[in-house]
């Protein structure tokens, strides 16, 4: 996950920011409604 991660610099840091499929493979793993709600929002973003 880390290799696809986005680095974003945020102050003096930078900071990474998961890709968008690994959210949602986080996501799904969860399971938890709000989180399968985010699933169909980042589905319906596309690529």
């Amino acid at each position: 996950m880390r290799e696809r991660a986005h680095e974003v610099p945020l102050g003096d840091v930078i900071v990474p920011i998961a890709h968008r499929d690994d959210l949602i493979t986080l996501k799904r793993a969860a399971g938890r409604p709000q989180d399968l709600a985010d699933i169909r929002l980042l589905e319906s973003l596309g690529d």
